[in-house]
C-alpha cells in the first residue's frame, strides 16, 4: 500500500514525519483557521497522531511579537512536556537586543530537545540586524539548520545569499517556498540549486499555484522539507498537499523527513531519532 493510499483510507501515513515548522503556543489568537479547542499541545498530538505526523519543530509565538526568550522558554517545556513528539528552535531577532541573544543562546544551546534556529526576519528586522548576525555566527559554528521566514523577498532573497555566502556551515531552510506564490517560490529553486546549504520548506503553500510534484520538478525531492505552520494554519492542508500528491514514495519519505534528518547528521546540536 502507498502513502497515498494510506490517505485515502484515512489512515495515519506510515513513513517516519517531521513537522519542521511550527508554533505550538497554547494561543487561540494566534490560531488563524481552527477553533480554540484544536489550539492545545494535546489537541495538536492528537491530529498528529491521526495523520501519522511522529513528531515537529517548534518556535513559539512570542516571537511574532518579538519575545524571543519568552518563545525559548515555551518551547523547552513544551518539548519536556511531550518527550520525542516535540523540538525547539532557538528563536532570535532583534526584539530584546543583542544581549538578550547572547542569553538566550548560551541558556538553551545545549539542551537537546533543541534542533537549529528560527529567524522571523520581514515581522522582526532584517537580517542584516547584529542580533540575527551573532545567532547565525553560533548556527553556524553548530552547522545546524537555520529556518528562515520569508515572504515575496521580504526579507530579501538577495540577504540569504548575503548569509550564506559569509557563513557556508549552517543549513538555510527558506520557509513557505519563498513565500506568496509562483514566482517567488521559482526565485528560491534558483538559489536551492545553486547552494547545497539552502532548502524549501512548504508551509502556506495553500497561497501557491505549484503542486508538490512541481516543486520536485524543480529543485529535485532531496531540497524539499515538510511544514505546516501549525497554529496558524491547520495541519491537514500541507499534510494533504504531499500525501496525495501522486511523487513516488521515495520523494515523499525525503520531504516528510528524510531530508531534515540529514540536515542534522554533522550538527552540533540536539538530534531527531527516527522510531525503530
Amino acid at each position: 500500500m502507498t502513502y497515498r493510499d494510506e490517505a485515502f483510507l484515512g489512515k495515519p501515513i506510515s513513513a517516519f514525519i517531521i513537522d519542521a515548522h511550527t508554533h505550538m503556543t497554547e494561543d487561540y489568537a494566534r490560531g488563524w483557521h481552527q477553533m480554540k479547542s484544536k489550539t492545545t499541545l494535546a489537541s495538536v498530538i492528537e491530529t498528529y497522531d491521526r495523520l501519522g505526523v511522529d513528531c515537529c519543530v517548534t518556535a513559539p509565538h512570542p516571537l511574532l511579537d518579538g519575545m524571543f526568550e519568552k518563545a525559548n522558554d515555551i518551547a523547552a517545556t513544551a518539548a519536556a512536556e511531550w518527550p520525542g513528539r516535540i523540538y525547539g528552535y532557538i528563536s532570535a531577532g532583534p526584539g530584546e537586543g543583542l544581549e538578550a541573544i547572547k542569553r538566550t543562546i548560551a541558556k538553551h544551546m545545549k539542551n537537546s530537545a533543541f534542533v537549529g534556529f528560527k529567524f522571523l526576519g520581514g515581522y522582526n528586522g532584517d537580517y542584516t540586524e547584529a542580533e540575527y548576525r551573532y545567532a547565525l555566527a553560533a548556527a553556524n559554528e553548530a552547522r545546524c539548520p537555520v529556518l528562515c521566514h520569508t515572504w515575496d523577498d521580504v526579507p530579501a532573497l538577495s540577504t540569504l545569499r548575503q548569509m550564506m555566502e559569509e557563513f557556508p556551515n549552517f543549513k538555510l531552510v527558506c520557509a513557505h517556498l519563498g513565500g506568496g506564490g509562483e514566482s517567488a517560490t521559482r526565485r528560491a529553486a534558483v538559489m536551492a540549486n545553486e547552494y547545497e546549504q539552502f532548502y524549501l520548506e512548504i508551509c502556506g503553500s495553500l497561497h501557491n499555484t505549484l503542486s508538490i510534484a512541481d516543486v520536485i520538478a524543480l529543485v529535485g525531492a532531496k531540497k524539499i522539507i515538510f511544514g505546516t505552520d501549525v497554529l496558524n494554519l491547520d495541519a491537514r492542508y500541507d499534510f494533504g498537499r504531499v500525501a496525495f500528491s501522486p511523487a513516488a514514495d521515495a520523494d515523499k519519505e525525503l520531504i516528510f523527513a528524510g531530508n531534515f534528518l540529514r540536515l542534522l547528521k554533522d550538527s552540533q546540536m540536539g538530534k531527531i531519532h527516527k522510531k525503530a
